[in-house]
């Protein structure tokens, strides 16, 4: 028997891509607050957060597009890296945040990490 998410509706598939990326945009724009910033290992923990959340955004907006070729992949790792993009420009001008290239970095290998088979 195969594996596999079951088969949602449509709308069903792309609210969950639509609440990926609103939780996304939730948590990059309230103030972190001040203090250390937590790390593991040496690396900031935010890092491992944008990791997991681009590659669970790519994850459903393929999830949404419910294909699995080259072409799906890549609009899907697409997506997510121009929306994290924007989420860094939407950043900029916020006190409390800064905009950044790494994090344009970062996102960008979890996006692309989820294709992988």
């Amino acid at each position: 028997m195969p594996r596999g998410l079951p088969v949602a509706a449509p709308a069903v598939r792309w609210s969950v891509a639509g609440a990926v990326a609103t939780l996304i945009l939730v948590a990059s724009v309230r103030d972190p607050g001040s203090g250390p910033s937590p790390s593991l290992f040496g690396v900031p923990l935010a890092t491992y957060l944008h990791l997991v959340a681009y590659a669970g955004l790519s994850a459903a907006v393929g999830y949404g597009l419910l294909r699995a070729d080259g072409r799906a992949l890549l609009l899907a790792a697409g997506t997510a890296v121009c929306y994290g993009g924007g989420v860094e420009l939407v950043q900029a001008p916020l006190p409390s945040r800064n905009a950044s290239a790494v994090d344009v970095l970062v996102n960008t290998v979890g996006a692309t990490a989820s294709g992988r088979q």
